[in-house]
């Protein structure tokens, strides 16, 4: 007679990857015993690999943390009074249906503000699509312009390299003879679990990098040759003060510029 096994009670590792949004997605390898994460792992190989960080590999604290939040929450207070009371999915879910044919009723639909966006729980937004989906058949609703957590980014990339899927790699920064980490910390916001790793390889080959940030982050500390610490709110005007010092002095390269580039000429600090 062959006994049957209950899989929740085996002992087994799960592969898996973490779902913090530091743009990694990094290997884990979750120890289960008995339905329970004992461990959690990761990538063991040595150089460029998907080896998870200490906030990814210490997720078994937040998933069994006394304080998670594990049902829905009700304010009972006043705004601003941090009073709630736990209540259950179904009056969770009857509330905030009810709510939005209140307000569509009385408003009409363009009084919905969505703000989805991924982050964290993009795994469960489904990379907004879930959001997205169900409003256009709720009738519609108000979103908002750009993304929110690299607007910069997606204006600077568009108007440098014409797509935001510039096609760059880590392993281009080997090729570098100054980098620059301005208000990065790729130590702990990590970007790419091989990232700081290429960072530690250029510098060891002589490439000189240089963190600007308001704080002595840990990239800083372990990645930088120099640190400038910028007082906050100052950026724009250091960079411009750097452009005006570089044309004033004939530091850039004006062929490259010449070739290159659209719209120089129109800088008011040429």
């Amino acid at each position: 007679m062959v006994k049957k096994t209950n899989p929740l009670e085996e002992e087994r590792i799960v592969t898996t990857s973490c779902p913090y949004n530091c743009g990694s997605r990094c290997l884990l390898k979750v120890h289960v015993t008995k339905g329970i994460v004992a461990q959690i792992g990761t990538d063991q190989r040595q150089g460029p690999s998907l080896k998870a960080c200490v906030r990814g590999l210490a997720q078994r604290e937040v998933l069994y943390a006394e304080d998670r939040i594990k049902r829905p929450l009700k304010r009972i207070g006043g705004r601003g009074e941090g009073k709630f009371s736990p209540i259950s999915w179904e009056e969770a879910l009857e509330t905030v249906s009810g709510e939005l044919a209140r307000v569509k009723k009385t408003h009409g639909v363009n009084s919905v503000f969505l703000i989805d966006s991924l982050g964290s729980v993009g795994c469960l937004h489904g990379a907004r699509r879930a959001a997205r989906r169900f409003f256009p058949l709720y009738g519609g609703c108000t979103k908002f312009h750009g993304i929110m957590s690299f607007g910069a980014a997606d204006f600077a990339s568009n108007a440098t390299f014409g797509t935001i899927m510039d096609g760059a790699s880590p392993d281009n920064l080997l090729h570098s003879r100054l980098i620059i980490l301005w208000g990065w910390n790729p130590v702990v916001t990590r970007f790419g679990p091989q990232t700081a790793w290429y960072l530690a390889k250029a510098r060891k080959a002589g490439t000189k990098i240089i963190c600007v940030d308001p704080r002595q982050s840990p990239s800083a500390q372990t990645l930088a040759d120099q640190w400038i610490p910028i007082k906050p709110g100052t950026d724009a005007a250091l960079l411009i003060a750097m452009a005006h010092v570089m044309i004033a002095e004939n530091l850039y390269d004006r062929g490259f510029v010449d070739a290159h580039t659209v719209g120089f000429r129109r800088l008011p600090i040429t």
